[in-house]
């Protein structure tokens, strides 16, 4: 069995020969534990520059794939072998013929080795692409390097910003993915989050809000920016965006910031009912409206009414509290046609007004 000292000055003395590669120096004498160089006149053919072949190989995302080792099949005499990502400078796996195979780093649950020792990537990611060599009895460099390419789906997009909005719009921009793996970007997704909450940006408690409902919308390109249209007015949102290449989906951006779109006038009409209580007064009463039709802060209702024969005058009174859903409105004229209007308001200013004509009981006015 090979020792771990022995293991720990091999790989030290291959860094030190890649180093004198990279250096263009050339080792010629050793003495005790020092080495001694001379740098190497360009002009002069060197051992050195003679670098390994590469192989190059492609494969698509979530396939298994195998690498073979060059030189070595199940006749080989093997007593140790290394797998080397170089792109990443670590190693993968270790065979020894005494102690068996051993599994290092983010490999250890992805990889296994064949009885010819090729390297077996399972279910590979773009993650996985790079250079890598295989050594045999303590090579300290390889004959071949095989360098592998995955094409995956896009890495993900940057967060995306908002940079105008409107009550209705939003105009949105990000950074592209990082690395398209091989596949350009063909177009975007953009995933639009409608917060149940509240419009409380200041609420500590918006930061965490899961809960929303989605709506997704394709882009037509690959322009990393888009207008989102058919929001609703006073409402939270918050995009997300996934970019497609020919092999799929990425996965989702970070969540934009949360945002509130622009008040407008309230939608939301009233229905309501009157019934008379005496001559001289009427008895309303109706349900709360749809809050998402108010289209901003709930202030309150405005009740108005007038004689029909009399329509310069109108009389009204401003409900200023929301849970309010009935009200009695006096000293009004016996038998007489009035004209009854309701709506709500928020700080834009009235919604649609409904009407009801009513006619008060006959009767002496009461003093």
């Amino acid at each position: 069995m090979v020792s771990v000292e022995y293991l720990t000055v091999l790989n030290a003395v291959r860094t030190l020969i890649i180093s004198v590669i990279s250096s263009k120096t050339l080792l010629f004498g050793i003495s005790g534990v020092f080495f001694t160089f001379a740098q190497v006149d360009d002009t002069l053919p060197r051992f050195f520059d003679i670098q390994p072949k590469t192989e190059y190989y492609k494969t698509y995302a979530k396939n298994n794939f195998t690498f073979r080792c060059p030189g070595a099949n199940e006749n080989t005499l093997v007593e140790y072998l290394e797998w080397h990502s170089e792109s990443k400078h670590k190693k993968v796996l270790e065979f020894q013929k005494d102690a068996g195979i051993t599994y290092y780093n983010e490999w250890k649950d992805r990889v296994t080795m064949d009885k010819d020792y090729g390297l077996i990537f399972h279910n590979v990611t773009s993650a996985d692409s790079g250079d890598y060599i295989c050594l045999i009895n303590h090579r300290l460099l390889p004959d071949v390097m095989l360098r592998f390419t995955v094409i995956d789906v896009p890495d993900p997009p940057g967060r995306p910003l908002i940079t105008f909005f409107t009550s209705r719009a939003a105009n949105l921009s990000w950074a592209p993915p990082k690395g398209t793996n091989l596949s350009q970007i063909t177009h975007y997704t953009v995933v639009i989050r409608k917060h149940e909450e509240r419009p409380d940006l200041e609420d500590e408690n918006m930061a965490k809000s899961t809960n929303f409902t989605i709506r997704k919308v394709n882009t037509t390109n690959s322009e990393a920016s888009f207008q989102v249209k058919g929001l609703r007015p006073y409402t939270v949102y918050s995009f997300q965006i996934i970019a497609w290449n020919t092999i799929g989906p990425s996965n989702p951006s970070k969540p934009s910031y949360f945002m509130v779109t622009l008040r407008e006038l309230p939608e939301a009409r009233i229905p309501f009912t009157a019934r008379n209580m005496s001559s001289t007064s009427v008895f309303i009463s109706w349900e709360p409206p749809d809050i998402d039709l108010v289209n901003g802060d709930f202030l309150g209702y405005r009740l108005t009414w007038m004689q029909l024969n009399n329509p310069k005058i109108t009389q009204e009174k401003y409900i200023r509290n929301a849970s309010v859903t009935k009200h009695i409105i006096g000293n009004l004229l016996p038998h007489t046609e009035y004209h009854i209007g309701l709506s709500v308001f928020n700080p834009e200013g009235y919604g649609p007004n409904t009407t009801l004509l009513i006619i008060t009981d006959e009767g002496r006015v009461e003093s």
